[in-house]
């Protein structure tokens, strides 16, 4: 097993771990807004639509209520201790400050993004409260029992591959959105950059690049289809636009463009790294096809295994390899006697054992290291068919012929 196979397999293995590195990022982000709250009132004064200083959104009561909830659910979330009562009490503000606050602002607005940003949230939130925490929190080494949410405890340990799912295809639907809104008016793009924007990222190749990464790689992720190759292309973007855009205005930008953009940036490298899930395009035309495969293999492997065999058996050759009248690009492997029947039928078509309904067209030549990390567990087309008895394990036939290989593939 190659690097790559061997790290793909650590993922799909620790799948969970990225919904955990998510929470714990999310969690440390509430924090430290709340903090910031707290250190500097104006910056929660800054976020409220102007006209509104003096309404109950600007009271001291509500401010400190939303910088000790994102102080303290932060916190909660971040070290995995009661998470879902920590994600629970920040949903009323993410919910407030979506709907009377971001939302007056205006849908996918150029400039500000502060409703993309908090609906996000929100949405995060929302998962966050809906599967808990896992292997890396405190409420993992609690008793569920005890907990007021053990139903929902035991639905989210049931599908928690479709947390990761659900996240990708929000993700995707955003981006392509975005895509959308710079296809139609290329200026927003523009706006986005600021004015102050080095004149190459400002270029004609630049702005369709960000255009077509978002509109294409949005619609492939929200479709799980080449997930990771979907993920890929929108990286750059994400990179150019915290480092050489937003990075300027940091926190306290009213348009939170700048932790809009990390949390992006943070969302996609996940989405990279473990691929789609389940409810994909690439399972279903990929990984689904080769598990079925290999478990129809395993059937014939199980039923091999369980039968009783009180001798090891001898199998018997006439020379290494026979080459009676066979094509030049393939080789029958010897005249074997089977090790489980005296009158096997396999062994009776001598040539033509191949064409048996127990003998099965199988390969081990793997897909490329890259195509299985982009486009998941795919079979490649073989270079050589190995013909392989399902009662007895034994290799029948060899072939290299193409013909051989094109009917392998359409199986």
């Amino acid at each position: 097993m190659s690097k790559i196979e061997t790290f793909v397999s650590w993922l799909d293995e620790y799948r969970d771990v990225a919904f955990e590195v998510l929470r714990i990022y999310l969690g440390v982000g509430l924090f430290v807004r709340g903090v910031l709250f707290l250190y500097d009132p104006s910056a929660y004064l800054e976020l409220l639509p102007e006209g509104d200083t003096g309404s109950f959104l600007a009271s001291e009561s509500l401010f400190y209520a939303t910088a000790f909830t994102h102080l303290i659910g932060g916190a909660l979330m971040t070290v995995g201790f009661l998470t879902r009562v920590g994600a629970l009490v920040q949903i009323p503000i993410l919910a407030g400050a979506v709907v009377l606050v971001h939302l007056r602002g205006g849908l996918l607005t150029n400039t500000n993004q502060s409703f993309e940003f908090a609906t996000l949230v929100l949405f995060l939130l929302i998962l966050v409260f809906i599967y808990g925490a896992g292997r890396w929190s405190l409420d993992e080494r609690m008793d569920s029992r005890l907990s007021v949410f053990s139903r929902l405890e035991v639905w989210a340990a049931t599908h928690h591959d479709l947390a990761f799912d659900l996240l990708r295809i929000y993700l995707g639907v955003g981006l392509f959105v975005r895509g959308a809104v710079f296809i139609t008016d290329s200026s927003a793009v523009l706006e986005l950059m600021g004015p102050s924007s080095a004149g190459w990222l400002a270029s004609v190749a630049t702005v369709h690049y960000v255009a077509l990464a978002h509109l294409f790689g949005g619609a492939m992720m929200a479709f799980g289809l080449f997930t990771r190759l979907a993920a890929l292309v929108q990286i750059p973007v994400l990179i150019g636009a915290v480092f050489l855009v937003h990075v300027r205005g940091g926190l306290l930008e009213q348009t939170q463009s700048f932790e809009f953009s990390v949390l992006v940036l943070f969302l996609l490298v996940l989405i990279f790294l473990y691929g789609s899930g389940k409810w994909s395009a690439d399972y279903y035309f990929f990984t689904r096809r080769l598990e079925a495969r290999l478990a129809q293999r395993s059937e014939g492997a199980h039923e091999i295994l369980s039968r009783e065999i009180t001798e090891p058996p001898v199998w018997e050759t006439e020379g290494d390899v026979a080459t009676a009248a066979r094509p030049a690009t393939r080789t029958q492997v010897g005249v074997l006697t089977c090790p489980l029947l005296d009158d096997c039928p396999v062994v009776a078509m001598g040539a033509n054992a191949k064409e048996h309904p127990w003998v099965e067209a199988t390969t081990e030549e793997p897909a490329s290291d890259w195509t299985i990390f982009f486009y998941g567990q795919v079979e490649a087309t073989p270079e050589e068919i190995l013909y392989t008895c399902q009662k007895c394990g034994q290799v029948v036939d060899r072939s290299s012929n193409s013909d051989d290989l094109a009917q392998s593939g359409e199986g």
